[in-house]
């Protein structure tokens, strides 16, 4: 017996507040008949651990910006913003006065809330008044929702004001460590850098789920993956991402195979070799932002295993043939999905590639070995699988089977399938991208590494379908999250999420592309500085707080390009300039300096605090495009007072 008579994370809750039991919770209560006795019962299987995460907090409040009667008596709020969360009503009425609140990502035309993408998920909380003269507040405790709108009836009708609602913004309370702004002749970047940061936080509810509103929200292997290196530039992911690690590892099949979702309540395992390709691939990326070779060998053995199972699977079908479940996920119609097959060859072989520098990285150089010689025969049979046949192109020459062979560097004539895809892209599609969640992430990683981010900005500056413009400024819904589907007012609602991470790659494309930070080696202990300076952007500034301190970069277009790049004490730089201005050298210098006061980027000329350009910066960086060094006082003499280091 209690006041809530029924909870579901996906249906909502119900609370009657005339069954509440005053002082129920405190331990001289002894009013005994109200209760039921407790049943004994067998404790949980498996290892207990104490929680290594943050736990799910309120981390915002927000308030609505509109409410209409779009039917009498019934009552629309919209905040403006699709999130992640649950809501709080202060209302006064009469005793069994029932309050209802529906919750839902989009309205129709009517200006009535659509639920049909939620498919069975009611997203309703219910509140029954007990009658208290000075007011009742409540909000549900054991669920949350995805939403942006709520609509509000009251039966008797309580009518309501803005102020009736306000709700609460809630996922894992990771730090957001990254930050990056853009100037350019539109606006496009920041507001899908916006979504992308809702998007993310919205789903990281102690494990990366897909979405955050229908019947689902599973920790999809695919959506993480994809999303990884985004996700670790905007947030501090580190003990997140290694809870997630451990029940991967515990979801794994004696026989080597990962689930599709972990933890496993949802889809097959074996995986589907892209979806089950989080698994090298997350402690790849983990790796590379933290350093942390303890994990990786916690996981070692099972990656071999996992990589085994790959193996015996193509053993018994063939490269060409590899098993597959999913694919290309979701190209933007009419776009046909590639081949399956090449998707899970891909995935295939980066994990061979993956567990390679992994078993380097834990000292066991044999298998990096073994590995790295296995990768070099399946890349022969990728190409010999899937190029050609009389054409200058993979498969059926759509883009997704043309940058997945770019981005492993396993092509023949790269140049002659570089020109192939950009006439694809500009001619073909006229300047669009036609990939599903797969292609995309690695249509700009290969567009990055061939030089050609003139193209990547152009697909990402896009506002007309398919784009991640298009998703943001449409005239029918304008997102404030990332969507499923490319086309998602028309798609099939029934898998029609208006919050979903899993096309967010290009926010890892952002840092490090037109931001130009890479890490050189694990953990940021060494850096790249390499900004692409294209288009019509006139303007960068992006920041990671990495293990060894802050990193900066600022760049702006003043006649030629001025740069700027911060990095930490004792961290290796190269600093590589062949993609800025037209000569791609470094032509003047204006400042070099290590440990200034403020360490802002723009702030001191020659002559202040230690900006003496020593003999060594000026003939490895003058005349240069690319120079390396070390941020400490063997470079740039003694530093000056203060926290801040700077190269």
């Amino acid at each position: 017996a209690g006041p809530i008579t029924y909870d579901g994370i996906y249906n909502g809750e119900t609370y009657d507040a005339r069954l509440e039991i005053d002082g129920w919770n405190w331990a001289n209560y002894t009013q005994s008949n109200q209760w039921t006795a407790c049943k004994s019962v067998a404790p949980p299987g498996g290892v207990l651990a104490a929680q290594m995460i943050p736990p799910i907090r309120i981390t915002q409040v927000m308030n609505p910006v509109s409410i209409t009667e779009p039917e009498d008596d019934v009552y629309v709020y919209d905040f403006g913003q699709n999130f992640s969360g649950f809501c709080e009503i202060s209302v006064t009425g009469t005793e069994g006065t029932n309050v209802t609140l529906k919750h839902a990502e989009i309205i129709d035309s009517d200006g009535m809330i659509y639920t049909e993408n939620l498919r069975s998920a009611r997203a309703t909380d219910t509140y029954i008044l007990k009658g208290a003269p000075g007011g009742e507040v409540w909000h549900p405790r054991f669920t949350y929702h995805g939403f942006r709108y709520v609509q509000y009836t009251s039966s008797p009708l309580i009518t309501p004001s803005l102020s009736t609602i306000q709700c609460f913004h809630i996922h894992t309370d990771v730090a957001q460590t990254g930050n990056i702004y853009f100037q350019s002749v539109s606006n496009t970047l920041n507001t899908i850098q916006h979504n992308i940061i809702w998007g993310q936080n919205s789903n990281l509810m102690s494990v990366p789920t897909d979405c955050d509103q229908r019947d689902e929200r599973k920790g999809w292997m695919g959506d993480a993956h994809l999303s990884v290196e985004e996700a670790l530039h905007n947030f501090d992911l580190g003990a997140f991402y290694t809870h997630w690690l451990r029940l991967i590892q515990d979801d794994q099949l004696p026989q080597g195979s990962v689930a599709d979702t972990s933890p496993w309540t949802f889809g097959g395992n074996p995986s589907d070799p892209s979806w089950g390709a989080a698994y090298p691939g997350v402690l790849y990326w983990m790796y590379m932002f933290y350093g942390d070779t303890y994990l990786l060998n916690q996981h070692y053995p099972s990656l071999l295993s996992y990589i085994g199972f790959l193996s015996d699977a193509v053993k018994n079908t063939g490269l060409g043939n590899m098993y597959y479940s999913y694919g290309d996920w979701v190209p933007p119609p009419p776009a046909p999905m590639c081949s399956a097959h090449l998707t899970s060859a891909f995935s295939y072989l980066e994990g061979v590639l993956q567990v390679a520098f992994i078993g380097n990285a834990v000292n066991q150089t044999l298998d990096s070995q073994k590995f790295n010689t296995m990768f070099q025969t399946l890349a022969l049979d990728f190409n010999y699988a899937f190029f050609g046949n009389g054409s200058n192109y993979y498969d059926t020459g759509l883009q997704t089977a043309q940058v997945l062979p770019l981005s492993l560097k396993i092509v023949q004539n790269n140049n002659q399938l570089v020109s192939y895809l950009l006439n694809n892209i500009v001619g073909t599609e006229k300047e669009h991208l036609s990939t599903g969640i797969i292609g995309t992430k690695y249509l700009l990683q290969a567009l990055n590494s061939n030089y050609r981010n003139d193209i990547a900005l152009l697909l990402a500056e896009n506002v007309d379908y398919p784009s991640w413009g298009y998703m943001a400024f449409n005239p029918v819904e304008p997102a404030t999250t990332l969507w499923e589907l490319w086309d998602s007012p028309t798609g099939n609602p029934s898998m029609d999420s208006r919050n979903h991470i899993m096309f967010g790659s290009v926010g890892g494309w952002y840092y490090k592309s037109l931001a130009g930070i890479t890490p050189l080696l694990p953990g940021f202990a060494g850096v790249k500085f390499a900004p692409a300076v294209v288009g019509g952007l006139t303007y960068v500034n992006a920041s990671i707080t990495t293990l060894f301190g802050n990193i900066t970069t600022e760049w702006r277009k003043i006649g030629g390009t001025a740069l700027c790049a911060q990095a930490a004490e004792g961290q290796d730089v190269v600093l590589d300039c062949s993609t800025i201005g037209a000569s791609g050298v470094i032509t003047d210098i204006k400042f070099a300096s290590f440990g200034t006061p403020l360490g802002q980027c723009g702030r001191y000329g020659v002559g202040s605090c230690n900006s003496n350009i020593t003999s060594y910066v000026y003939t490895n960086v003058f005349r240069n495009s690319s120079c390396t060094f070390t941020a400490n006082t063997d470079t740039f003499g003694e530093p000056c007072y203060g926290t801040f280091k700077r190269a």
